[in-house]
């Protein structure tokens, strides 16, 4: 099929088929990096081409036949060689100074950004993506967080297997971010999972098992079940007090948790004593 194009146009496709998706920049980025040969304007008219459909926001995919068919044609360092290049050309686009620099058009490439970064490395994928998605998470746009950790998810199962630390890693950020959406009940298979992987790969008095141990604190705190949370900050606390001493920023944390969940339930103690009062109206 791309014996009907010319040899410009060929390279180029070749080197597309590459990318989930790409707008008129990436095409641009491609031929320049390249040197393809192709016009820069062939741009508006490839989405005539059959295989080609065009998206939102000005981007483009292959069909996902002929994209798996023409990468088959590449040799691995074509291949490695271009995902590098989309790679940098849609983090840049993604970088913010601010979580006030979020934009959809920054989040659509750091999408694109992250398809690509886990097709090059997944070994390094989880650690890339955390301060990557870290403006988001601020700029609560949580939904878009959470789908970059939920494939994530899939690449570190995939990869790792699913008792990994990374695994761990990225179960606890999803679980993490779908609270945040309010989504108590689907966050926290997640969170538990987390802590058990964490738990048999490290230890249950790792330092780092306290992350899920406040996280499922706090998920059922805000489920209302504070007797339920009360054990995971008691854990977290003892961890923190071994690890670090009785003075550390992160044991008083610790601390101001389970004080909380202690305040709240005494409170509701109370109320629930004072409404079990006879003669009270």
């Amino acid at each position: 099929m791309l014996r009907d194009y010319g040899e410009p146009m060929q390279i180029t496709l070749k080197r597309l088929a590459c990318a989930r998706r790409f707008d008129r920049a990436a095409f641009e980025h491609v031929v320049k990096t390249f040197h393809t040969g192709l016009p820069l304007d062939a741009f508006d008219t490839i989405d005539d081409l059959s295989f080609l459909t065009k998206g939102d926001s000005g981007f483009m995919s292959m069909h996902g036949i002929m994209a798996d068919a023409i990468r088959e044609m590449l040799d691995s360092a074509t291949q490695t060689a271009t995902l590098e290049a989309l790679f940098e050309h849609y983090a840049s686009r993604a970088a913010v100074n601010s979580h006030r620099e979020v934009t959809n058009k920054t989040v659509m490439a750091l999408f694109e950004a992250s398809d690509a970064k886990m097709r090059i490395s997944p070994e390094s994928f989880t650690d890339w993506l955390g301060p990557a998605v870290e403006p988001l998470r601020t700029a609560a746009r949580y939904a878009d967080a959470a789908a970059l950790w939920r494939q994530a998810t899939d690449v570190t199962e995939k990869h790792f297997g699913p008792d990994h630390p990374d695994t761990a890693l990225s179960l606890n950020n999803l679980g993490y971010l779908l609270h945040a959406q309010g989504d108590l009940a689907g966050a926290r298979p997640y969170c538990e999972r987390a802590l058990a992987i964490w738990e048999k790969a490290l230890g249950p008095d790792h330092p780092d098992t306290t992350t899920s141990l406040n996280n499922l604190g706090y998920l059922l705190r805000a489920q209302g079940d504070l007797a339920g949370a009360r054990p995971y900050f008691e854990r977290a606390l003892a961890i923190w007090e071994k690890a670090l001493g009785p003075d550390h920023p992160d044991t008083a944390t610790s601390l101001n948790n389970l004080a909380l969940c202690c305040r709240r339930r005494a409170m509701l103690r109370s109320a629930a004593a004072l409404r079990a009062r006879p003669g009270d109206p």
